[in-house]
């Protein structure tokens, strides 16, 4: 007899099964995946909204949700949940976000509606209540064409415009960084993604009414900041691996620094690619990723230190890095993050 597992979903949009639907954004292949590897186990799993939830055998909900502005609303799941005395031993929390973009996964006050929950932090985990997972990476780009040494342009950022008031939040570094290789080497820098090329929405002040401190003049400052153009902007891409694959170098900041464990599809974007990443954010990577295939970037003082550090690496030194990179990809520690090994962590414990 099947097993049923349901899933509230960390967005609105996600729910009536469209978070396994891969055709929707390629981000979602690693849920539609699952959804097939777990089907095989005898496990139905759906999101919340298609079932009672009283017929479920577990309940897995991605972040502690509440989709309002000001984040003081349950998710209507867990209010229903809660209403219908579902077991603690059922319920799960799937933490995904960071503190900076999803404050209220990490109280622990929240945590005691769910019997187990599951994290990348390795700082929480006790194997009792707190369990280990890695963030789960598709199964794209791995086959994207190498570039020659000679045909790269130098160095690239891919994120959309965002900013965020919370400690260690790095979108502000990564507007540092964008003004500083505009002023100091525009020819050899390129930026893409949503945004850049238009004011900071309003609807961003939501960043500012999640802290416990409104920092209202910082945002004024990013906003009227953000009507200056950035000539280094090339607009949207559809496919990052192709353009990825066009550059030396890639701008690899988390949302996030200072915390264990936060390592996202960014620096493997990059090492599919074949362009070496210059990263910043999980404060113990090197525990999980090789230092030699990537470019570390609390190694250096400043923005001008790690421009010199670039321009002095010749063929020879670059090609290092990607040997590196095409062994780590070709080996059995990159099965960590597959989608069968996150099933393993988490849903068939």
């Amino acid at each position: 007899m099947n097993k049923l597992y349901l899933i509230d979903p960390h967005r609105q949009d996600l729910y009536d099964n469209n978070i396994f639907d891969g055709q929707k954004h390629y981000s979602l292949k690693v849920y539609e995946n699952i959804k097939k590897i777990l089907r095989r186990k005898g496990i139905i799993i759906d999101t919340i909204d298609l079932h009672d939830i009283r017929k479920a055998d577990k309940i897995f909900f991605f972040d502690f949700n509440d989709f309002t502005v000001f984040d003081k609303q349950k998710s209507k799941y867990l209010a229903k949940c809660i209403k219908y005395k579902i077991p603690k031993g059922k319920m799960n929390l799937i933490i995904v976000e960071s503190p900076i973009i999803k404050p209220y996964n990490w109280l622990k006050d929240n945590h005691g509606y769910f019997s187990k929950i599951y994290t990348w932090n390795d700082s929480l985990i006790d194997n009792k209540k707190y369990f280990h997972y890695l963030l789960p990476i598709n199964n794209d780009g791995f086959d994207t064409k190498e570039i020659p040494f000679s045909k790269k342009k130098f160095l690239i950022m891919i994120n959309a415009n965002k900013v965020n008031y919370f400690k260690n939040e790095l979108y502000s570094l990564r507007r540092k960084a964008i003004r500083y290789f505009e002023k100091r080497l525009i020819n050899d820098f390129d930026l893409y993604g949503f945004g850049w090329d238009k004011p900071l929405q309003l609807k961003l002040l939501y960043s500012i009414f999640k802290g416990n401190y409104i920092k209202i003049f910082r945002y004024v400052f990013d906003y009227f900041s953000s009507f200056k153009t950035f000539p280094s902007y090339k607009g949207t891409v559809i496919d990052k691996y192709p353009t990825l694959s066009q550059y030396k170098y890639c701008l690899c900041f988390e949302n996030m620094g200072e915390i264990e464990g936060n390592i996202t599809e960014k620096i493997f974007d990059c090492l599919k690619a074949k362009c070496v990443p210059i990263y910043y954010g999980g404060k113990n990577i090197s525990n999980y990723i090789p230092k030699d295939i990537f470019i570390d970037f609390e190694d250096f003082e400043d923005f001008n230190e790690l421009t010199t550090y670039l321009y002095n690496i010749n063929e020879t030194a670059y090609q290092k890095y990607i040997h590196n990179i095409n062994r780590f990809i070709k080996s059995n520690t990159i099965k960590k993050w597959s989608s069968e090994s996150y099933c393993e962590s988490i849903f068939l414990r």
